[in-house]
């Protein structure tokens, strides 16, 4: 603080000798004297209190030293902020301006990162076509690119390509091999099911498994190349529902960082299918300190229902009844 420092040790007229500019070397104060100060500047030794400026009575060139005066007013001691051995940033951190400035505030000019993966996304299917682009009979929008292009983003990854691949085995093969040389990561939407025109299964055959989770039974999971792929279905809710469950934490593995995870209790009752995990559509209000999580009505192809959610609960598969109250994980939904 601008204003003026001394040792605290009574009432009555100081002298005012020198002034200490922020950057200057410490120095001493004489016994019995005052020190005009700046903000920034090292107290001076000898000195316990600043009077700032705005305060301070001055009759000539003595300060006139207030009587309620307390000892170490507008002084910042070593260690307030941090001290030798604590930690600054935590591994796996994002990154933001404050945590910049507090690595650079501790010396630090440089900080070893990851860097952000490279994801190449592709969707597939002929009936698909571009939103605000007119439909024919049996066509529908492509919402999955437009989710997973903001999904990825969002937790962290960068995408470098988003492609449409028709229902052509030889084009998808051809477009995986021109991604996977530059990709991290192959994300795929559609054509993983059982259908005559399932591309992605055919491809990826050896690679295809069924998972125990509502939305979201066929996944596929390897390498194209070196380059790992990750296929989700095709129905919009499950590919949101995969992403959380399975692409968020390979990202988050890539970054080096824990993948959020959440809890809210119930706020109603509601049933599950046995023997598999469910992901609900809920949203997370709170009520006297407590988060309570209202699930929507899902189905896999109901996607505009996601914007009305917050977060995916995750009931696990040896829960068929879900009592208002019970205390559930939650996944972020982008």
């Amino acid at each position: 603080m601008d204003g003026f420092a001394l040792r605290h040790d009574g009432t009555g007229q100081l002298p005012v000798v020198g002034v200490v500019p922020a950057g200057a070397a410490p120095t001493t104060l004489a016994d019995g004297c005052a020190t005009r100060i700046m903000t920034g500047a090292p107290v001076p030794h000898g000195a316990n209190t600043v009077v700032a400026f705005e305060d301070a009575q001055v009759d000539g060139d003595h300060l006139v030293v207030p009587s309620a005066l307390p000892p170490g007013q507008h002084v910042r001691r070593r260690g307030e902020d941090v001290t030798v051995g604590d930690l600054v940033l935590p591994a796996g951190r994002t990154l933001r301006a404050s945590d910049l400035a507090a690595a650079a505030a501790v010396g630090h000019h440089a900080l070893a990162v990851r860097r952000r993966p490279r994801v190449a996304v592709v969707t597939t299917g002929d009936e698909t076509r571009p939103a605000g682009e007119s439909l024919a009979p049996g066509q529908v929008h492509d919402s999955n690119s437009t989710f997973l292009h903001a999904a990825v983003r969002r937790a962290g990854a960068r995408v470098m390509a988003i492609h449409h691949c028709p229902d052509r085995r030889r084009t998808l093969t051809r477009l995986f091999d021109e991604l996977s040389v530059r990709a991290d990561l192959l994300l795929v939407a559609g054509g993983i099911s059982a259908g005559d025109y399932d591309i992605v299964r055919d491809v990826l055959e050896s690679f295809v498994v069924h998972v125990t989770l509502k939305p979201g039974k066929p996944q596929a999971a390897g390498t194209w190349q070196g380059t790992p792929v990750i296929a989700l279905p095709g129905n919009p809710v499950s590919v949101a529902a995969s992403f959380a469950m399975f692409v968020r934490p390979w990202i988050d593995h890539a970054l080096a960082r824990p993948t959020p995870v959440r809890t809210a209790q119930a706020a109603e009752p509601w049933t599950s299918r046995p023997g598999i995990t469910h992901l609900f559509p809920v949203t997370v209000t709170t009520t006297d300190g407590t988060h309570l999580a209202t699930p929507h009505v899902s189905a896999s192809h109901r996607v505009a229902s996601l914007a009305k959610a917050d977060a995916w609960a995750v009931v696990p598969e040896h829960l068929t009844e879900v009592a208002a109250g019970t205390t559930l994980d939650l996944l972020d939904l982008p």
